[in-house]
């Protein structure tokens, strides 16, 4: 079975290129790249490092693309720089199975998330950048809280099987996951729950913002996964279990071991 993917990215990246040509030749993907603009395709001017560039490399071929109008009179960086609201149309006439999203600082990318949310289209994350600590002010607090939304509802996947190539390319055979469906927290494990109630408001700002579900299985697992004091390993181990009730008994005599401690 065909699996028919978009790719949403700023503009033409020579390094993101020989990606878009691998997947495109994978006999299951039906890849089409959206760029949201033409820098990078012709001659611009680099923000960053302040001088007029053009790749003399052979881009843009091997898989179908398509440039989406630039609707924003900024140039440069910063989130407003990229208004393609021609990107909502295209994920709703189109109809993918799933969209990869190269980061998530721009008008674009989050008019891409919404569209697919409201689709129930899965939607999968690419970022390079490092994760700062936002000051604590009203823009720091906003955007805290946009990205926390959108973490817990973009798509996942399970790496299958990986090996690194000759040229020294990491491959991977991956599983797609399925979106976990709400479990109620059975008797029990109650006292998880209610552990959490107790736990996460004197955890400060870091937990604040965001919906308590302390009666769903699988929110109550991923949060006591996120700050149990243990192992990075048992974190991960915990966090790959698909089961939240498996996932919870897995947890449960980590807990009463820090306890003991």
């Amino acid at each position: 079975m065909t699996y028919r993917l978009a790719i949403v990215t700023s503009h033409v990246i020579q390094y993101q290129d020989p990606l878009f040509r691998r997947l495109a030749a994978h006999p299951d993907i039906d890849l089409t790249v959206l760029f949201c603009s033409r820098i990078g395709a012709e001659r611009y001017f680099d923000w960053d490092l302040g001088v007029e560039l053009r790749w003399d490399l052979d881009m843009l071929h091997g898989y179908r693309h398509r440039f989406l109008r630039n609707m924003s009179p900024k140039s440069g960086g910063g989130f407003w720089t990229r208004f393609n609201p021609g990107v909502v149309g295209a994920v709703i006439r189109e109809r993918y199975d799933g969209v990869i999203v190269m980061g998530w600082g721009s008008v674009t990318a989050w008019l891409t998330f919404i569209a697919c949310r409201a689709l129930n289209i899965p939607f999968y994350l690419n970022g390079d950048n490092s994760f700062i600590e936002d000051p604590p002010t009203a823009k720091g607090r906003v955007r805290k809280a946009m990205l926390r939304w959108l973490f817990a509802r973009a798509s996942g996947f399970r790496v299958v099987r990986r090996w690194q190539e000759s040229s020294g390319l990491n491959v991977a055979d991956i599983a797609l996951l399925p979106r976990d469906e709400r479990v109620s927290l059975p008797g029990e494990f109650l006292h998880l729950g209610a552990l959490l109630r107790k736990v996460l408001p004197e955890l400060g700002e870091l937990y604040a913002a965001i919906p308590m579900h302390p009666d769903d299985a699988a929110w109550v697992g991923y949060r006591l996964a996120e700050i149990l004091p243990v192992s990075l390993s048992e974190k991960q181990q915990c966090l790959e279990i698909d089961d939240p009730l498996v996932r919870l008994a897995r947890l449960d005599p980590l807990i009463r071991r820090t306890e003991e401690n």
